[in-house]
């Protein structure tokens, strides 16, 4: 069985369900629905990825966002040392593609970790009706940026591919990093054509896209995987008062769970593209 496939089928399938529930008003039910769908396509990618296993699964539970977690402190590691011995090179700060990203320094993966650490920490507490606002509107942006970056001109692609061949090349005649590419690696850079280049960029772009999403979206349903199904009498709190049409979840239903489909409807073409993911440096 490919299970990645499987779990993004059921994905789909929980997001038809939740709608249907959503439209009959049984809102705690489709707030379930609508957090499995999230919860099944992340560790979807995961498996993809390879950023987590089979047998990983069970452990992660309703925790998807976990899965983030994981990516961004083995980034947070890889980054800070190569940041640092990047820094170092000889001309590396004047080059106009490092100029215009030196604010992405390590210290915002670590930050962004930090932030996230909080849900891992108690995953049970939700978030606030503000920050919730603040996911869909930083959503909302991350779809619009991604529309806008897609439109690539043939002139900003040999830009990108110049920028990159100036840093292989810096990195080639230096031994600080550590690094050695083979003459295949190498040629494998320079010949890509406007076309591969084009499609790299795009593929990249909306990998991020969908994980970016899928975290803010895990982050933001994560809790309700259990608040949406029983009652805490010590706490009072009971879904079927708690889950009503004044509800932000259930006020921004339409709008989540039209995100959460149009995330799951680029999922195949990460699957299909994935020997791009050989042409990343």
């Amino acid at each position: 069985m490919n299970t990645k496939s499987a779990l993004l089928e059921i994905s789909e399938n929980d997001l038809e369900a939740a709608r249907h529930l959503f439209e009959k008003k049984l809102y705690p039910q489709a707030i379930f629905y609508l957090q499995q769908s999230v919860e099944k396509s992340t560790k979807s990618l995961g498996l993809h990825f390879k950023i987590i296993s089979e047998e990983d699964l069970e452990e992660i539970r309703h925790e998807s966002f976990r899965i983030y977690v994981m990516i961004l402190e083995e980034l947070k590691e890889s980054a800070a040392r190569g940041y640092e011995k990047l820094m170092k090179l000889p001309g590396i700060q004047s080059m106009e593609v490092v100029r215009k990203h030196k604010d992405l320094d390590p210290s915002e993966l670590n930050a962004m970790l930090n932030n996230f650490k909080k849900y891992v920490e108690n995953p049970k507490k939700s978030i606030s009706k503000e920050e919730l606002e603040t996911i869909i509107s930083e959503l909302d942006r991350i779809e619009a940026k991604t529309r806008e970056s897609i439109k690539i001109s043939e002139e900003a692609i040999q830009d990108f591919k110049n920028q990159i061949l100036e840093i292989v090349d810096l990195v080639c005649e230096s031994d600080e990093l550590g690094l050695k590419l083979s003459e295949e690696e190498i040629e494998k850079v320079k010949s890509l054509t406007p076309e591969q280049a084009t499609q790299l960029a795009k593929y990249t772009m909306l990998k991020a896209s969908c994980n970016l999403h899928l975290l803010y979206l895990s982050v933001a349903l994560c809790p309700h995987a259990i608040h949406s199904r029983y009652p805490f009498p010590k706490q009072k709190f009971n879904p079927l008062n708690e889950y009503t049409e004044s509800h932000l979840l259930i006020e921004k239903f339409d709008q989540i769970a039209d995100m959460i489909e149009r995330t799951l409807n680029k999922i195949p073409t990460l699957f299909s593209n994935s020997h791009l993911d050989r042409l990343e440096f």
